[in-house]
């Protein structure tokens, strides 16, 4: 199941980012 994950804003324009690294696994819980 997909999950929306909210990035903290590096400036007060930045409207969106990417993800350099990803340090979960298929199938790992994350915390809302």
């Amino acid at each position: 199941m997909a999950k929306e994950i909210t990035m903290p804003a590096l400036s007060p324009s930045m409207t969106e980012g990417v993800l350099a690294k990803w340090h979960k696994k298929v199938g790992d819980t994350i915390k809302p």
